[in-house]
């Protein structure tokens, strides 16, 4: 793994797949309405292009993962090209964010099951993943500059 990458939670590599097939089904259902004010935070703009990767990246490692009869994994995702680390985790923690809160605000459309509690659990825990990831490369960026002497509780 190198500097520019994260290691998401372990889960079994199917909760990784359902959960990404979860947001593809939600995006198949919007995209005749992806030009709509509702639907643009998941068709356009870097939230847009930084999930395509990701989510690309995390199916290929766990249909590998499965194929290979692995019971979890631990998909390892790229940051967005940056030469601060923390900008770049927390910029991916905002876009997890601000899918969730889309999600919250707009309701899923008639024609897509709800996130199943272990989708949920995954979900909650990459998002805290990533905001503990900024705050972990936050403090180690402090300790560089000598603003900080003692890590925090």
């Amino acid at each position: 793994m190198t500097a520019d990458e994260l290691r998401l939670p372990s889960a079994p590599p199917g909760s990784y797949l359902r959960w990404i097939a979860f947001w593809r089904e939600i995006e198949s259902s919007l995209l005749p309405q992806r030009d709509t004010d509702a639907a643009r935070v998941l068709f356009s703009g870097e939230d847009a292009r930084l999930f395509a990767d990701i989510a690309r990246r995390i199916a290929d490692q766990a249909e590998d993962a499965r194929r290979a009869g692995v019971a979890t994994l631990s998909p390892v995702v790229r940051l967005p090209e940056t030469e601060d680390r923390v900008a770049a985790v927390t910029a991916l923690a905002k876009a997890f964010a601000r899918r969730r809160k889309w999600l919250d605000s707009h309701g899923l459309p008639a024609e897509v099951a709800p996130l199943q509690n272990d989708l949920i659990d995954l979900r909650d825990l990459v998002l805290s993943t990533l905001v503990e990831t900024a705050y972990r490369y936050a403090f180690e960026a402090s300790q560089h500059d000598g603003q900080v002497t003692d890590q925090p509780d």
